[in-house]
């Protein structure tokens, strides 16, 4: 049914209650009701209305059904482009480090910042946007297409790129930008449609980077090599914007804009075209009226939601602060590092595909699991094994392809689902309260984007001070003559710092509920 048959804004739907049939004495009241002269005169006066205007549809359900799975599938393919790119960008740091923008001013801080800028920067504007967003709900349609335009733009601008300055801002700052225009308006549809599975949905979309992470940086190497990183990037921009307009018209809100767009008169049409109950009206129109976060509050009065006095979430931000330190490395320099070990471009690809590929696995696994078992317990699982990884895998074991690719889908598989426990911390931590949920996802989302523009600038600095180990010289460590020793230590001891913290805020929670 057409959206205009309500209002002129794109709403079709009305409470989620009359999806479920009225009980047996709602049956009668409602019997009793169309019985009534004023039942219908009310009857009447909408079925002159009809010839110009329907009654509005009734909406699909959270959770469930065709329209909340072809949601999902459009927000898994707008998190696979969106966030894709920054997870491949390992593959275009070492294509820039062999072009002359290598040696200009400040490059080699500058140039590992543009792939942590173009993700970082994303996390970082979260609750900005939500804000945003939230004083202007009719804005959120519009700007999934602004954010398609600016991150393809991005790319294009990027391509004509001279220094290393202008690469940071297009390819940096503008795509994120537009990504998270795009990004986080999906995460508010994202609340409307899923409840109880909402720790599984965010898993499989939280895949969706993964899965580009896996299949971006073949293309990006192909294309590279065949017609070098300007003409890749064009084409990269208009993929982006093909793709995205492709995908976006199944990125669809399932509650209204705001209060006007509901009124008892359509609700109780609705109810009574469907053979429901219209005498709880008021019930169902004070649920659909609920917003999806407060209505014209900004960004600090979102926050002032959050339970500042709660332990486990001082802990769990902190966790992620860490967490973001040390993962976003590996993803960065494990293609510059396949090259100092000697070997070809596309091996260095194939290592970072698979970080990705496995992460695909991990968090779709964490998402499922996230719904049954403890979150912290995961996290602290998962974080450990992620710490012991690095430091064995990478830094001991690492010096051929077989390794290399070894330590990353271990990686990958243990410390990719990360993102995917998010959601089940939230809900125990604020429950169903949606406006601190999407509070607490914005700080998490800040978090993490400042643990992610961080590493570029830490791990620049320890790759300029070499770490020379003359006792283990055929290990990662010493590769390079132990250019990447301080990284892959680095990366280790942030990992097991969020685990420790993952773990006590477990111990503080258990204390909580006994008390």
């Amino acid at each position: 049914m057409s959206a205009s048959s309500i209002h002129d804004d794109q709403v079709e739907m009305v409470p989620t209650a009359f999806t479920h049939p009225p009980p047996a004495d709602a049956r009668s009241c409602t019997s009793s009701l169309r019985s009534t002269p004023r039942a219908s005169s009310t009857l009447t006066g909408h079925s002159s209305r009809s010839s110009h205007r329907q009654a509005p549809a009734i909406p699909p359900q959270p959770d469930r059904g065709i329209p909340a799975w072809r949601f999902l599938f459009g927000c898994f393919l707008v998190e696979t482009i969106i966030w894709g790119f920054p997870v491949s960008y390992g593959v275009l740091l070492d294509a820039y480090a062999r072009l002359p923008v290598a040696e200009t001013p400040g490059a080699g801080t500058l140039l590992p910042l543009v792939g942590t800028l173009s993700s970082g920067l994303m996390y970082l504007v979260s609750n900005f946007v939500f804000a945003a967003l939230d004083r202007r709900p009719d804005m959120r349609v519009p700007c999934l297409w602004i954010g398609c335009v600016i991150c393809a733009g991005s790319l294009g601008a990027a391509s004509f790129a001279t220094s290393a300055w202008e690469l940071v801002l297009t390819q940096g700052v503008m795509y994120a930008i537009g990504g998270a225009l795009v990004y986080y308006t999906t995460i508010i549809f994202l609340n409307e449609w899923f409840v109880e599975r909402r720790g599984f949905a965010n898993g499989v979309v939280f895949a969706g980077t993964a899965l580009g992470g896996l299949f971006f940086p073949f293309v990006f190497d192909m294309l590279i090599q065949r017609y070098g990183v300007p003409t890749c990037l064009r084409i990269l921009g208009v993929a982006v914007f093909v793709s995205l307009a492709s995908v976006l018209p199944l990125v669809k809100p399932r509650l209204p804009y705001r209060r006007s767009q509901i009124t008892t008169s359509t609700v109780v049409t609705a109810a009574i075209a469907a053979g429901r109950d219209p005498t709880l009206v008021e019930t169902e129109v004070a649920e659909v009226e609920v917003p999806t976060i407060p209505q014209r509050d900004g960004t600090l009065k979102i926050l002032s939601n959050l339970p500042v006095r709660s332990g486990t979430m001082w802990l769990f931000l902190i966790a992620n602060f860490f967490q973001s330190l040390g993962y976003f490395i590996p993803a960065l320099y494990i293609p510059t590092f396949a090259r100092a070990l000697g070997l070809s471009a596309s091996n260095g690809t194939a290592a970072l595909a698979a970080i990705n590929a496995a992460a695909v696995v991990s968090r779709l696994l964490m998402g499922f699991l996230s719904d049954r078992i403890s979150p912290h317990m995961l996290g602290g699982v998962t974080l450990l094994t992620s710490s012991l990884a690095i430091l064995l895998l990478w830094g001991v074991a690492s010096v051929n392809l077989v390794a290399l690719i070894s330590f990353s889908v271990a990686f990958g598989a243990v410390s990719g689902g990360w993102t995917s426990l998010w959601s089940a911390n939230i809900k125990e931590i604020v429950a169903e309260d949606k406006p601190s949920s999407l509070a607490l996802y914005g700080l998490l989302s800040t978090t993490r984007g400042l643990g992610n523009v961080l590493v570029a600038p830490i791990s620049a600095a320890l790759l300029q001070h070499p770490l020379h180990l003359h006792s283990a010289p055929d290990t990662g460590l010493g590769t390079d003559g132990g250019s990447f020793a301080n990284v892959i230590l680095f990366a280790g001891a942030m990992m097991l710092a969020s685990a420790v913290l993952e773990t006590a805020g477990m111990w503080v929670r258990r204390r909580q509920k006994v008390e």
